[in-house]
């Protein structure tokens, strides 16, 4: 996903999947600034939980500030493959999370 933040230039968001030898699932979200000539400025991953599915990332930017947000949906890994009450990263199955980002 990618929003124009103006003067600053754009800001990018996308996810990553790995298989990890301990969990069967481990996925990032990462976070790019781009200048507006699409120099890079930055570059770090958005989530601090990565176990289980971290996936449908989107981002937008508020033009007038800069600020960008970067959101995303934390599935239990299994969710679909068994009838457990899977708690996942907030302890309620799947949830919404996000991230602020300061330009």
């Amino acid at each position: 996903s990618i929003a124009e933040a103006g003067s600053n230039g754009f800001f990018v968001a996308w996810g990553t999947h790995f298989d990890g030898d301990d969990s069967p699932w481990q996925d990032s979200i990462n976070v790019m600034g781009l200048a507006p000539d699409l120099e890079l400025v930055s570059q770090s991953q958005a989530n601090l939980y990565v176990a289980d599915y971290q996936k449908f990332v989107r981002v937008a930017t508020n033009q007038n500030t800069g600020h960008s947000i970067v959101v995303w949906e934390s599935c239990p890994w299994d969710q679909f493959q068994s009838d457990l009450d899977l708690p996942g990263q907030d302890g309620d199955g799947c949830g919404i999370f996000a991230r602020i980002y300061e330009n």
